[in-house]
């Protein structure tokens, strides 16, 4: 009986040990996979979908390349009383945020990181566009375009308030940190003339002013820091990709056929050094060190509207938007960047535009 009793006993310790030892390795569920959400907002790439304009109804989606997985508007289910709002445009981060600059609703949101909730709306703007910070410089400035005021807004990091307005000669758009300063594409909503602005953060202040023939729709900087224009074209002049040395003198131009054209969205493989960018609606491919661009696409465009496309960071795929018809949600298509096929497809919101990458 004895030995009966300590045989229970000891069953009864080891059961107490392994539930012991079950509670203690089983993970919590996160509160973001509670929503819908992934658990951490890294290795992958948002989806801006900017939403019928007027409408109030843009929205983000987030693919985990990690888990393979597209996460549909993911700012509704972080933040289920709230609207994003009325076109989003564009989108920034730095090491604690990430800000979504909506166009229409003139404001700025900034989210948490980690979970993607509201912190802090920043309103006061006009019609902003595109946000830039050099952190290395000056860690609490950044700087927005705006689309209908001839102004560059400068805000404050730490308090998101705006503090100061630099008065420019026209619209202003794609802005990008380069060497100490942001480099700025300006122009002229009528004429379509171009500039591209030189601002100084430190100074607060616009240093130079290089005139070209069209306003630039891109800039992009290669592995030797040298400046990469994308230029629209306009009436007159037709587009253009140019090139240009650490003192803005020009070094290369390379023209398209028609005054037809319209290029935009040049990405640019660092590695291959090649640059990629729609035309047509199709896609081409270009060797940095060529003489003249091709004729013929790596994309012939079937059946699509495509309306935003990246390359991956790795240079091996390219995603490419669908807007469809501007009404109903759009779609993301995963190219191979060498071949050109098609590798996957996913849904994402209506009419989707930037793409930003995390790491």
């Amino acid at each position: 009986m004895k030995t009966y009793l300590n045989t229970l006993f000891v069953l009864f310790v080891l059961l107490c040990i392994s539930s012991a030892c079950n509670k203690e390795t089983t993970a919590p569920v996160s509160k973001n996979i509670e929503k819908g959400l992934p658990e951490f907002f890294k290795e992958g790439f948002f989806v801006l979908n900017e939403g019928n304009f007027g409408w109030g109804l843009a929205t983000i989606d987030f693919y985990s390349l990690k888990e393979q997985k597209m996460y549909n508007d993911v700012f509704a289910k972080a933040n289920p009383k709230g609207l994003l709002g009325n076109v989003l445009q564009s989108m920034a981060a730095d090491n604690d945020y990430f800000y979504l600059v909506v166009n229409n609703s003139q404001k700025i949101e900034v989210l948490s990181k980690q979970n993607f909730e509201v912190k802090k709306t920043i309103r006061g703007f006009n019609s902003p566009r595109y946000l830039a910070f050099d952190k290395s410089i000056l860690p609490k400035k950044a700087y927005v375009t705006e689309l209908y005021s001839n102004i560059i807004q400068e805000f404050n990091l730490s308090s998101n308030t705006i503090t100061n307005r630099i008065n420019t000669n026209a619209r202003t758009e794609k802005i990008v940190a380069h060497q100490g300063v942001l480099l700025v594409a300006c122009g002229d909503l009528d004429s379509k003339k171009g500039q591209l602005l030189v601002l100084d953060p430190q100074l607060s202040q616009i240093t130079k002013s290089i005139p070209l023939s069209s306003m630039p729709q891109d800039i992009i900087m290669d592995g030797s820091n040298k400046i990469w224009l994308l230029l629209g074209g306009n009436k007159e002049e037709k587009a253009a990709l140019v090139c240009l040395n650490n003192d803005y003198e020009q070094e290369k131009q390379m023209d398209f056929a028609s005054l037809e054209d319209k290029p935009r969205k040049l990405c640019y493989d660092a590695e291959k050094k090649l640059f990629y960018y729609l035309n047509k609606n199709s896609v081409f491919r270009v060797e940095a060190e060529a003489s003249a661009l091709p004729t013929k696409p790596l994309i012939q465009n079937i059946g699509r509207l495509i309306y935003g496309m990246a390359l991956a960071p790795n240079g091996e795929t390219l995603y490419l938007t669908d807007a469809i018809d501007y009404l109903q949600k759009g779609k993301i298509f995963f190219m191979n960047a060498g071949t050109g096929q098609q590798q996957a497809v996913y849904e994402t919101g209506v009419i989707p535009n930037e793409i930003f990458f995390v790491q």
